[in-house]
């Protein structure tokens, strides 16, 4: 009977090493998630960024620094000029009374 219980422990041994991939799977699906999210993070933190710059730049009367196209709208009463930036706009309101600029997503419309 000592022989078979030395049979055994081989085949345990084997059963834990087959389940250890399936953990570095998991492991390795999480860190690709992460590496992903944070890149993402940081390109949503850079494009505010530039932004916020764009935005003073604009404020003082200058071209702004990067923008990928410019929209311009006229009417009677007011021009408004978008400039996108990608994930972002900055719109810029010129009335006879006030300019105002804000900066949006870009999914947001007046």
């Amino acid at each position: 009977m000592e022989n078979n219980n030395t049979n055994m422990a081989p085949e345990a041994t084997n059963t834990n090493n087959v389940e250890k991939p399936k953990k570095k799977k998991k492991r390795t699906g999480k860190i690709v998630f992460n590496i992903i999210t944070a890149i993402l993070f940081i390109i949503i933190i850079l494009e505010a960024a530039i932004g916020i710059i764009n935005m003073q730049r604009i404020s003082n009367k200058e071209e702004p620094i990067w923008y990928l196209d410019v929209k311009t709208t006229e009417n009677e009463l007011k021009t408004v000029t978008e400039y996108n930036l990608g994930l972002y706009k900055i719109v810029k309101t010129d009335t006879s009374k006030e300019t105002k600029i804000t900066l949006k997503p870009f999914f947001l419309n007046d």
